[in-house]
């Protein structure tokens, strides 16, 4: 059954079947894949590893995490923080132009009621921080290379891109 969007976690998709691969002459076994099927999410062999492998471009094979476990983890982990994040930002809104007109009306006499404030601040540094903190305590090797998959999205966090 394939997921929801509310289901789909930074663009991983995982159709619920397993296929095998060969990469570089290690077996591999695709269990899903981010945002579209050429860039494969792939379980090594031996090693148990989970790679991200692009077979559109050829590239190399992308190191996420030590095993499927980790993974899961850390894909939990980034689904709570947006969703913590989500819940104290303020909602984008769009007026039409006659409501719009009306909230200027409203403004102009002051009889515009404000929003409700939220009680909490989302405080993006910390939730990063302890973002960064549990990758390292639960599988250090995730984030100990700039260009490993998860290092990537702790850039785009960082930045407030994702």
């Amino acid at each position: 059954m394939p997921a929801t969007s509310e289901e789909i976690v930074l663009g991983i998709h995982f159709p619920g079947s397993l296929e095998e691969l060969q990469f570089n002459g290690k077996s591999c076994w695709q269990i899903g894949y981010e945002w579209e099927p050429v860039s494969i999410i792939a379980l090594e062999e031996d090693s148990g590893a989970v790679f991200n492998i692009n077979t559109a471009k050829g590239t190399p094979r992308v190191f996420i995490n030590t095993d499927l476990q980790a993974f899961l983890t850390f894909l939990q982990y980034y689904k709570q923080y947006q969703e913590r994040k989500s819940e104290v930002e303020t909602p984008i809104v769009t007026y039409s132009r006659d409501e719009m007109l009306k909230r200027l009306q409203e403004i102009k006499n002051r009889t515009i009621i404000p929003l409700a404030q939220k009680k909490e601040k989302f405080d993006r540094k910390r939730e990063f921080k302890a973002m960064k903190q549990f990758f390292k305590q639960n599988d250090a090797a995730a984030i100990q290379d700039e260009n490993n998959w998860w290092s990537m999205i702790l850039e785009q966090v960082e930045d407030d891109l994702l």
